[in-house]
C-alpha cells in the first residue's frame, strides 16, 4: 500500500467551507487507499489516516503554539514519529522536519503562490507535492483541495508516511493562503 510512486489526496465536498475530511488514492489505478478523517471533538486541527483494513496508520496534529506552527505526526500506536516546525519568518512557506528526538531530519519547502512543495530528507529531495487546480469555475464554489503527492523512492514505509504528513502540513497550515 506504500509502495506508489504517486498519490492523489482529494479532499470531500461539504456544504461547510472544506470537510477537512480526505481520501488517498494510487494515483495510476484510482483505487483507494486510506480515508484521513478528522476527530469530531478536535476538528480541524486532528486528522486520523485509516487504511482500507481500518487499521490507523498516522495521527496528524496541529498543536497549539503562540508565533510558530508545529505539526506533530504519531504512528498508528500514538508514538511521536516526527513534527514539522515552522521556520520563523519566511517569504515561503519553510518546515523543519524533526524526528522523534527532536533532530532534524528534512525540510518541507514551497511558495504559497506556486502551490507546489518540496520534501526533503537528509539534504535530498524526495517528495514533491503539488496543490492541483480544479478549473476556476470549480475553485469559485468552493475551497476542497486535492494534492499530487509524487515520490522519488519509496523503499521506506516510513519515509512515504512523512511525505503524506507532509501534504496535511501543507493543508493544514497554508490552506488560506
Amino acid at each position: 500500500m506504500l509502495s506508489r510512486h504517486q498519490y492523489l489526496i482529494k479532499e470531500r465536498e461539504s456544504t461547510l467551507k472544506s470537510s477537512n475530511t480526505f481520501d488517498i488514492y494510487d494515483a495510476e489505478t484510482q483505487e483507494q487507499l486510506f480515508e484521513c478523517i478528522p476527530d469530531s471533538k478536535m476538528m480541524p486541527l486532528y486528522i486520523k489516516l485509516i487504511s482500507q483494513d481500518g487499521s490507523q496508520a498516522l495521527t496528524i496534529q496541529k498543536d497549539a503554539a503562540l508565533f510558530k506552527t508545529i505539526i506533530s505526526v504519531y504512528d498508528g500506536n500514538h508514538n511521536i514519529m516526527a513534527q514539522f516546525r515552522k521556520k520563523g519568518f519566511s517569504l515561503g512557506a519553510e518546515y523543519k522536519l524533526n524526528d522523534a528526538d527532536n533532530k532534524e531530519m528534512g525540510m518541507l519547502k514551497g511558495e504559497w503562490d506556486q502551490k507546489k512543495f518540496t520534501l526533503s530528507l537528509n539534504g535530498t529531495p524526495f517528495a514533491q507535492i503539488s496543490n492541483l487546480i480544479l478549473g476556476a469555475k470549480k475553485e469559485i464554489k468552493n475551497t476542497v483541495n486535492h494534492y499530487l503527492l509524487t515520490l522519488d523512492f519509496t523503499e521506506s514505509e516510513q519515509n512515504v508516511l512523512y511525505a503524506i504528513a507532509a501534504v496535511f502540513c501543507i493543508d493544514m497550515t497554508l490552506k488560506a493562503y
